[in-house]
């Protein structure tokens, strides 16, 4: 091969990285306001307000109503007006217009628990189960780099909101890794930073692991360090943008957790008043 077919040969090919950032970018670029045929060009008049035209509003009062061929303007992060499609535009005239024909606006989906990262072990979960009975001597998670990881975790923040969910418990270790992407969508987080403080194990219990298993050893570094990313990512982000993103504490498994980190979990929570969680039925025999 000469010089230049093996440059032309190397152009096409794509880093794992370059792939998955292309990917993620035109997967969310899909979902931007502005981004697809429907927006009508706006005027700078009602800078941040958007009227939807012609669609039908799901409401979440105690009437479960469903309004038909209606408009609903937005302003900010408020609801404007609900209405008449003609009387909404003459009072909003120059805002930003979508088409909501054939379509529904409704209150978003809340995803309590979630490991967005593992987008990337999706398949391979769900042929094998949780915990994975395949037993891999190397995991899909350990053959991608910190910043892929974070990339995998936008793709499941992004295949949330395709799905309508748009607020998301993400409820693992070592979140300050992925905060300002994630923040970046415009969903609603609670990071929900997840502690463990047990030696003797490094996962989930099952009934293969628990015939098998020793007394538990507890660390009281482990413990620590983990109370310390919790304080740590509470300082840096909870209320962030208006309070679009909380922070909470978190244990990681009851069989992972010593009776002193569900104190300090629950202590913690107390002090700044916040909620907490923890994985309570992990695998069924």
């Amino acid at each position: 091969m000469s010089n230049a077919d093996k440059k032309n040969d190397d152009s096409l090919k794509l880093s794992r990285r370059t792939l998955l950032t292309g990917t993620a970018a035109a997967f969310g670029a899909s979902l931007l306001p502005g981004s697809g045929a429907h927006a009508q060009a706006a005027s700078s008049g009602e800078a941040g307000t958007v009227v939807f035209t012609h669609t039908t509003v799901v409401t979440n009062d105690s009437e479960r109503r469903s309004l038909l061929d209606v408009a609903l303007a937005v302003q900010g992060d408020r609801i404007a007006a609900i209405g008449d499609t003609d009387e909404v535009l003459a009072q909003f005239p120059d805002a930003e217009i979508y088409d909501g024909s054939r379509k529904a606006i409704m209150p978003g989906l809340i995803n309590c628990h979630a490991h967005l990262a593992q987008a990337l072990d999706k398949g391979f979960n769900e042929d094998f189960g949780f915990p994975n009975s395949l037993d891999l001597p190397v995991r899909p998670a350990q053959l991608i780099t910190a910043e892929e990881a974070t990339i995998m975790s936008m793709v499941g923040a992004l295949e949330a909101l395709r799905g309508g969910t748009t607020t998301v418990v993400q409820n693992v270790g070592n979140i300050a890794r992925d905060a300002e992407a994630l923040a970046s969508t415009g969903q609603r987080w609670v990071f929900a930073e997840s502690v463990r403080d047990i030696e003797t194990v490094d996962g989930p219990m099952s009934p293969p692991r628990l015939a098998n298993s020793v007394p538990p050893r507890y660390s009281d570094q482990l413990r620590e360090e983990g109370m310390q990313r919790i304080t740590d990512l509470h300082s840096a982000w909870h209320g962030h943008d208006n309070g679009r993103v909380q922070v909470f504490p978190a244990a990681a498994l009851v069989e992972l957790s010593s009776p002193q980190l569900l104190r300090d979990v629950r202590e913690f929570a107390d002090r700044h008043d916040l909620g907490y969680t923890i994985h309570m039925t992990q695998a069924q025999p």
